[in-house]
């Protein structure tokens, strides 16, 4: 079941923005435009991969070599 609505946000917004829209609006997809037009889409699942790699990233600098 998909929402009625299009989510968008254009190119250069931040990912904090993306992720707010989709919290505050229960979303998992906001298409991303420039200039009105498509230019790609970003996922729940694209958030959570971006933290869990900075995340391992941050704990592979702090480990005792």
């Amino acid at each position: 079941i998909m929402t009625p609505h299009t989510f968008y946000a254009t190119e250069d917004a931040t990912i904090l923005a993306v992720l707010d829209m989709m919290l505050r609006n229960h979303i998992h997809r906001v298409v991303i435009t420039r200039d009105r037009r498509l230019v790609g889409v970003v996922t729940s699942t694209d958030i959570l991969r971006h933290y869990r790699n900075t995340l391992a990233q941050d704990s592979a600098g702090g480990e005792a070599m």
